[in-house]
């Protein structure tokens, strides 16, 4: 196929979608970690995106027992470092007021356009200090 910058947009368009579908059983969430900050937490997720860019995703965290979908209490997380085995991560700072009523949240990673994907949920704790995952034995 074409370089994707050489095609009309309709064609550039159908390209995306094959690629974000084809790419999207790689895309799932490595590792996350929940920081205390002076006003409030700071949420890291590193996320392997399979080959997509992280323009390709949107990536929010959602309290859990607060409906699916966007809307009060949805915070975006944004690209802040890219690693070099196909890994970003992806930042968020929560203030105090925020975090005060649930410990209990949703990360999730969603195509950036609607292609027949599911979102890739993850649920994390957002205690300090706390990771989401068992670490491995020593």
């Amino acid at each position: 196929m074409s370089h994707p910058e050489s095609l009309d947009d309709a064609t550039r368009r159908r390209w995306w979608y094959a690629r974000a579908e084809a790419t999207w059983p790689q895309v799932h969430v490595v590792h996350t970690e929940v920081a205390p900050t002076p006003c409030g937490r700071r949420v890291r997720a590193a996320v392997r995106l399979g080959g997509l860019a992280p323009v390709d995703v949107i990536v929010e965290l959602q309290p859990f027992a607060a409906p699916p979908g966007v809307g009060a209490g949805v915070e975006r997380m944004w690209s802040t470092e890219s690693l070099d085995n196909g890994t970003v991560v992806f930042e968020a700072h929560l203030g105090a007021a925020t975090t005060a009523a649930d410990d209990a949240w949703v990360l999730s990673v969603r195509p950036a356009e609607a292609v027949r994907a599911r979102p890739v949920d993850h649920p994390l704790d957002l205690r300090p200090a706390r990771r989401d995952a068992p670490r491995a034995r020593e």
